[in-house]
């Protein structure tokens, strides 16, 4: 399975455990409550991560079509700028 499917798979399981986490009979079962806290964070995380990683792709996507579509120099040298600096990141 490759990353970008299982990324998508931990957001959609952080959905599930969010909605656990909603339910109010999950706090009469401290080892249920502590290991879906637990998921719960740490999906959470990974999570962020990741859209931050599709933000930074959608803008190298964007700055790579500006790029090859701008007629206007000045425009095309700030994709360029926005597209080093994305690639960095």
């Amino acid at each position: 399975m490759d990353l970008i499917k299982k990324l998508d798979e931990c957001e959609k399981r952080l959905k599930e455990v969010q909605e656990l986490v909603m339910d109010p009979d999950l706090v009469k079962d401290q080892k249920k409550y502590k290991d879906t806290m637990r998921e719960n964070g740490y999906l959470t995380e990974v999570c962020e991560l990741y859209a931050e990683y599709k933000k930074i792709l959608q803008g190298i996507k964007d700055s790579t079509e500006m790029i090859t579509m701008e007629d206007d120099v000045e425009m095309k040298e700030m994709a360029r700028e926005e597209l080093k600096a994305l690639e960095e990141a």
